[in-house]
């Protein structure tokens, strides 16, 4: 697979091998490559309040800052990684493991200042991880308990924050391995299900002037279940899981917080049933979820580089619940299909990031808070086959989804994304593709305090595949472009996009062959 993006230009290279040795022995490698350079935006790079408070400034230099448009500065960056893996499949009884090396060095955006005394930092990661994965499914027989899976993982990470003069500001060290074994139940009756244990061990330190994190450890063992029912036209199922979650962390002058270490229990559950036919099928979920806060929203104090903001934990944070309903419908036919649903939740203790309006070495200072919340939202989405024209055949699909979110003490949630559609219509034959698609996003004018609003907009997407060898085979050369009009466009849900908008036009050329 090779592919050229003209807005960064990218340049991206990917292979893969799947090879048979014997009748019951697989082994697979893969390799990945890209780079890309500076991203172009469709216009203007700061916001248009950022902007407005640039072109006030009596500095000529911060006045500059308002015309800045075209390329992102420090937006570049390049990833390799390489994999391997082998298994035994024999029946339904296999065995397989996979290590997995990846590396990438990439730019943060620069969060222009608007104080003259504050000079734009160009920070870069240096990023590394190696992997290791196993897997083992072993068929028990036809007793109670169907088969056995067992899951195994460990993971070696590290980070580096590079300024702009090329030093190391601080080092992100992160090891954790993590192990899951799964009993599956015969299905008998209508009655399946399974039911096991997981368990996970994290261990992060930071290192240099600038870290923000104490040395923290945190292990979580779960234990869960599932049951489902199924019959005629009636599906159920009922799930529950408890979970046991240890953080602590040592003592750091730098950051300057004691040796802390919290514990949690949660138990978390939910029960589902649906009814009605291939056609038309309606359901309904009822859930309740507990959730233990994270040794970064615990115990984070400092900058972090990749949200461009300093951030405050809470070590006195409580564990999060919910209560929740999910009504669906679904459906499907000759050249149709469709589905919907809308839900409802209510959170205790909700854990949230909130901008305090304050500024700690020269970045926004956002702070880990907790409060009662509540979401609702909804999701629709349907396909349609309009016609069929000779050999191509004509469908169109669409989507819509939204959600609203507020704290109960505070008013609405930060970050969160407006309502949007996306629509597209698509010939589809043997030999060529074609597909047009218009994503429609809305301004998210319902903000949290110290949060700007952000413009909608109208993105239009277009591709052109070809298939020499026919559907069957895998091969294909694709044509797109995206953002066809050149649009400014920016996510509400992105701590970057007062400064960092999506990409402007882009033309795409990829290459795929199989055989």
């Amino acid at each position: 697979l090779a592919t050229y993006g003209s807005a960064a230009n990218e340049r991206s290279g990917n292979a893969l091998v799947d090879v048979p040795v014997g009748s019951d022995f697989v082994v697979h490698l893969d390799a990945n490559y890209s780079k890309t350079g500076d991203l172009r935006t469709g216009g203007f790079l700061l916001s248009p309040a950022l902007r407005e408070q640039a072109l006030a400034s009596p500095d000529p230099a911060i006045q500059a800052l308002a015309g800045l448009r075209g390329r992102m500065p420090n937006s570049q960056g390049r990833t390799w990684d390489i994999a391997a893996g082998a298994a035994w499949i024999h029946g339904d009884n296999n065995v397989g493991f996979s290590i997995n090396r990846f590396d990438s060095l990439y730019g943060i955006p620069v969060r222009f200042s608007l104080d003259p005394a504050v000079a734009a930092e160009e920070v870069r990661i240096d990023l590394a991880q190696t992997r290791m994965d196993g897997r083992a499914e072993i068929d028990t027989g036809s007793g109670f308990i169907d088969s056995l899976r067992l899951r195994g993982g460990y993971s070696d990470y590290q980070h580096s924050e590079i300024d702009d003069t090329g030093a190391v500001g601080t080092t992100f060290f992160n090891t954790g391995y993590e192990g899951r074994l799964e009993a599956v139940q015969s299905t008998r009756n209508g009655w399946g299900g399974g039911f096991g244990a997981q368990y996970y061990h994290r261990s992060l330190e930071t290192v240099g002037a600038e870290k923000s994190l104490p040395v923290n450890r945190t292990s979580q063992l779960g234990l869960f279940a599932l049951e489902t029912y199924s019959r005629g036209r009636l599906r159920a199922e009922a799930g529950a899981r408890y979970e046991h979650q240890s953080v602590d962390a040592d003592a750091d002058a730098i950051i300057g917080n004691p040796a802390l270490g919290r514990s949690f229990d949660a138990f978390s559950g939910s029960i589902g049933a649906a009814y009605g036919t291939r056609a038309i099928r309606l359901g309904v979920n009822l859930s309740h979820t507990e959730r233990a806060p994270s040794a970064e929203e615990l115990f984070v104090n400092g900058p972090h580089p990749g949200t461009q903001a300093f951030e405050i934990g809470d070590p006195d944070l409580s564990k999060e619940s919910s209560n929740g309903i999910e009504l669906t419908l679904r459906g499907s036919g000759d050249g149709y299909s469709f589905g919907a649903s809308a839900y409802y939740i209510r959170f205790n203790d909700y854990i949230y990031e909130q901008a305090t309006g304050a500024i700690q070495d020269d970045l926004p200072v956002f702070q880990y808070l907790q409060a009662d919340a509540r979401y609702r939202g909804f999701e629709i989405e349907g396909s349609l086959r309009l016609a069929r024209i000779g050999a191509f055949t004509l469908n169109a699909d669409a989507l819509a989804d939204h959600v609203r979110a507020t704290i109960e003490t505070s008013g609405p949630a930060p970050r969160i994304p407006p309502f949007r559609l996306l629509g597209g219509i698509e010939a589809q034959s043997d030999v060529v593709n074609g597909r047009v698609e218009l994503e429609w996003v809305s301004g998210q004018d319902r903000i949290a305090a110290f949060e700007t609003r952000t413009d909608g907009h109208v993105m239009v997407n277009a591709s052109l595949s070809f298939h020499p060898f026919g559907q069957g085979n895998r091969s294909a050369v694709i044509l797109s472009a995206n953002n066809v009009f050149d649009v400014v466009a920016r996510r509400h849900a992105s701590f970057l996009k007062d400064f960092a908008p999506l990409a402007g036009r882009d033309f795409r050329i990829t290459a795929h062959f199989s055989f």
